[in-house]
């Protein structure tokens, strides 16, 4: 109690030991303030003419501080204007009583006061629990995540994952099937918080191999429709009440073959090492009402392509003017980082769709896995199916760039064996026999580059005269000037034969 009446603060301290309450007690508002910030008390009674601070400023600095801003203040004034009242009040009094005050009310109006401040801390108390288990409950989740960045053999993978709450209906998962197919999944489950939290854990321990839904009996893995089509019965509507839509994908790393399918899902998205995309629109409808059966689509990856696969919290979120990001939203962010790292495309995804909101949080659980198909050789390299088109020299040369931005080759280095591709792509079309491949690998210190066609090749004779007499009549009639240039752009210039055709070669060192 504050009061710079000695006689005042002996008559309210006998009023409240009836409160069986501990009183502390202040002659003036620097003293009171002090000692609200030292002792926190449960409830401050307030004078309000004092010398030096009154009640009305040492009421409006308490609520000003954080520290005391909660602590209820019951105005005690001989000042008994109505202005003076809702003065009080709008300072964030509890409770404003005017002199001479009736023992019995006072004690009323404390005992009310002390059991809200009760009540309110009882409140916060459990406010702070939940706020404590929600905090435990999102760790829980994001050990079911893989991590932001991950590599397994065959493939890289980046995820990016926002909760429009503190925890999200939305997983994803990365699971290895055996030693040469890796599953990819992603599922959205309706409605946010713990319910949709907790139906999400349950569905995703399905894609888990051991649950028998991913693998067969015989150890091979699961098609992707048929996956979708055993969840759908194992998440029915009427258990959880809420609906469920997946995208899963299986792909083999030894051959590059992938096979996906998604359940009223938005379609995954497959970007070739060129730049060019792909949508993977095949499946069916929303999982646990029996929408089945469903279609997959399969594709062949070669090293350097790229999956993605995401929420509708994505392609759902909304700008100022209420349009959506869309789907040609995210796909055209996605187009717009052929030249990134897989995480730099990842996170770039998540920062447009904030853009487009322009920083408001996700309405939607947003979830996005990107996966690049990496093959098993190492280091740097890619390999392409060709078609027998001119135009098929564009497309290996953007490949090639894109594959020498990566791997951090000099300018100078990319800008010749963009050179020497287009030429050799263009030879291998024009003269060689299909089926034609281009691939460019590095290793040990040097870039190779091969054109392998069905036919039986240049004759090694004719190479060495190519490289060691580029001006030579014969060697420009036999070879012409594509030879000629692919061996002054080479440190090494050779055939190699093999069963069903050959390969042209050309090595170049990095430095």
């Amino acid at each position: 109690m504050v009061d710079d009446a000695p006689v005042n603060r002996r008559v309210l301290r006998s009023i409240l030991r009836q409160a069986q309450a501990e009183v502390l007690e202040a002659e003036d508002g620097e003293a009171a303030l002090a000692l609200c910030r030292e002792q926190r008390p449960a409830l401050v009674l307030l004078d309000v003419l004092m010398p030096g601070l009154d009640g009305f400023a040492v009421c409006e600095r308490l609520k000003a501080d954080p520290a005391t801003a909660e602590i209820p203040v019951i105005f005690l004034s001989a000042l008994d204007r109505p202005d003076d009242k809702v003065r009080g009040l709008e300072l964030g009094a509890a409770d404003y009583v005017t002199k001479p005050f009736d023992p019995a009310e006072v004690l009323a109006r404390v005992r009310t006061q002390l059991r809200l401040h009760e009540l309110t801390a009882a409140l916060y108390e459990k406010q702070r629990q939940q706020e404590a288990d929600l905090r435990a409950a999102a760790e829980v989740q994001r050990a079911l995540l893989p991590p932001p960045e991950l590599r397994l053999p065959g493939l890289s993978a980046a995820r990016r994952y926002e909760p429009a709450q503190t925890i999200g209906g939305d997983l994803l998962g990365v699971i290895p099937l055996g030693l040469r197919h890796v599953g990819l999944f992603v599922l959205d489950v309706s409605g946010h918080g713990v319910p949709s939290a907790l139906v999400a854990a349950i569905a995703a321990r399905n894609f888990a191999p051991e649950a028998g839904l991913v693998v067969r009996a015989d150890g091979t893995p699961a098609a992707p429709a048929e996956v979708l089509a055993r969840l759908d019965g194992e998440c029915p509507f009427e258990r959880f009440e809420r609906f469920l839509t997946a995208a899963y994908a299986v792909i083999d790393v030894d051959t590059g073959r992938l096979r996906c399918a998604s359940a009223g899902h938005p379609p995954g998205v497959l970007q070739r090492l060129d730049g060019t995309l792909d949508r993977l629109e095949r499946g069916g409808g929303i999982l646990g009402v029996g929408l089945g059966p469903y279609e997959q689509d399969e594709r062949v990856l070669e090293p350097g392509d790229r999956l993605f696969l995401f929420t509708d919290g994505l392609t759902e979120h909304r700008g100022a003017d209420g349009t959506q990001l869309g789907q040609g939203g995210v796909e055209a962010r996605i187009g717009a980082t052929a030249d990134w790292t897989l995480a730099e495309a990842a996170e770039s995804v998540l920062l447009a769709a904030r853009a487009h909101g322009h920083g408001a949080p996700f309405a939607d659980d947003a979830a996005l896995l990107a996966v690049e198909y990496t093959g098993l050789l190492d280091g740097p390299h890619l390999q392409m199916a060709l078609v027998p088109q001119l135009a098929e020299s564009r497309r290996a040369c953007a490949a090639l760039r894109r594959l020498g931005a990566r791997a951090g080759w000099p300018e100078a280095l990319i800008a010749e064996l963009e050179l020497a591709t287009a030429e050799g792509v263009v030879n291998a079309v024009r003269h060689g026999r299909p089926p034609l491949r281009f691939s460019a690998a590095e290793a040990r210190g040097a870039i190779e580059l091969r054109f392998a066609d069905a036919g039986p090749g240049p004759d090694p004779e004719r190479l060495r005269r190519a490289a060691e007499a580029p001006d030579d009549p014969l060697a420009l009639a036999e070879g012409g000037r594509g030879l000629e240039l692919l061996a002054a752009l080479a440190d090494e210039l050779k055939v190699e034969p093999r069963a069903g055709g050959h390969d042209l070669v050309l090595r170049k060192r990095r430095g």
